[in-house]
């Protein structure tokens, strides 16, 4: 079963490369006892790539309004990407409204083409996965009225949004108008949306790499991490199942992933196996931690569902993961068999002998989507910047239809 990814911007573009180049190396890894799995090469394959003879062609559409990230991307000699909707048209103007109402009319038809021939080549379709960062004009307005265009044209296909949160002190002024716009309107279009923090990713790198002069690519690099932890081949589960498992109430659609463990690949033959308890110990930590510094709403962590996913040559003991998800800590209107699954992988991911992901729905979500909304009220009440979007379409009433959407969907987190 194929998964066929469009990518948005600059950010969707970077994120989106830096997670296909993520894969061919996990692909590629010979283990550490010798032996290659073949038959999770296979498949992963098969989810990701379109094999040619000297090279792997991504499953993949690049949409940008700009040409400086998708006219560097073919530069390698393992991957090659055959579709590619950008030209040099000058950008978004981090303005959602322009994206949406102007720049999308350029490219709307040929990534559709792109990406109708592109699910034909497949053998069979898990997946439309849409990678893109909401601050900015091209991946926010773009990418949403495209990804209109395609629930529209596969309108029984699962569809996964992959969107990456501005830092909260970032330098486009207008980030959470655009944000607040792109979750509104992609909420009801899409299966779901899987998000990552700037913020919270930044400080997962300082901590590995304490005495470097982070850049933009180690970020991706993270965010790609962590999605192949979660997308890459499980046995005896598909993309869309497995996602399901924490995504089945409409009222409830934003995801998170966390990880562990975290260390440099250059030192890694310095890293000490850790054990499973230690390694599922950090994973709930990560979220309670997180809960309880940046809690203004909740007073505890309220799950609606996990997915638990253990990658290596060994499996944890029942009694290990058991006792880090307590019952106390679910929503009552879960079935109990719903509330929490656990799959395992008995194949080394990466350069990690074991590693654990959380695939999470829960209400550590409604943090920042409340400052998402206090900034852009903030904005919006004083009339800052609406001129800019009300020349390309988007007026006052339609800013307010998008408040009371996201507000909406905070209300419901904020009652688990």
């Amino acid at each position: 079963m194929s998964n066929v990814v469009l990518q948005f911007g600059q950010c969707g573009n970077q994120v989106g490369h830096s997670f296909y180049e993520f894969l061919y190396n996990d692909i590629q890894m010979t283990t550490k006892n010798g032996k290659s799995s073949n038959d999770y090469k296979q498949e992963a394959l098969s989810k990701w790539f379109n094999v040619r003879k000297d090279f792997l062609e991504p499953k993949a559409v690049l949409v940008d309004t700009e040409d400086k990230v998708t006219k560097t991307v073919n530069k390698g000699k393992a991957i090659k990407y055959r579709n590619i909707v950008s030209n040099a048209y000058g950008g978004s103007a981090n303005n959602w409204a322009f994206g949406y109402n102007s720049r999308s009319v350029l490219v709307q038809d040929e990534t559709l083409e792109k990406l109708r021939k592109e699910i034909e080549r497949c053998d069979m379709l898990g997946c439309i996965i849409n990678v893109l960062s909401s601050s900015g004009g091209t991946g926010s307005g773009v990418g949403s009225k495209i990804i209109e265009a395609v629930r529209q044209e596969y309108s029984s296909k699962f569809i996964v949004n992959v969107i990456v949160f501005p830092f909260k002190k970032g330098d486009v002024v207008t980030q959470n108008y655009n944000t607040l716009l792109t979750l509104s309107k992609l909420y009801d279009v899409t299966d779901c949306s899987i998000i990552f923090e700037n913020d919270k990713t930044h400080s997962i790198c300082s901590r590995l790499f304490p005495m470097k002069k982070l850049q933009l690519r180690d970020l991706n690099n993270i965010i790609s991490q962590q999605l192949a932890s979660v997308m890459q081949p499980i046995k005896q589960i598909t993309l869309p199942n497995l996602i399901s498992n924490v995504s089945a109430h409409p009222s409830y659609k934003y995801l998170q992933i966390s990880s562990a463990p975290y260390f440099n690949k250059d030192n890694s033959s310095f890293e000490p196996v850790q054990t499973w308890p230690s390694l599922l110990g950090q994973v709930v930590r990560n979220a309670k931690t997180d809960l309880v510094i940046k809690n203004t709403l909740c007073k505890k962590i309220r799950y609606i569902g996990n997915v638990l996913i253990t990658r290596g040559v060994s499996s944890p003991q029942e009694n290990d993961i058991k006792r880090y998800f307590e019952p106390s800590s679910y929503v009552n209107w879960v079935p109990d068999t719903a509330k929490f699954v656990h799959y395992l992988q008995d194949r080394e991911f990466s350069y990690y002998n074991n590693y654990v992901s959380l695939l999470t729905n829960n209400n550590n979500i409604c943090n920042s989507l409340n400052f998402i909304l206090e900034d852009a009220w903030n904005l919006f009440v004083h009339s800052a910047y609406l001129h800019h979007y009300a020349k390309y379409g988007v007026n006052d009433e339609c800013f307010l239809e998008a408040f009371q959407k996201l507000e909406s969907v905070l209300n419901d987190y904020k009652k688990l």
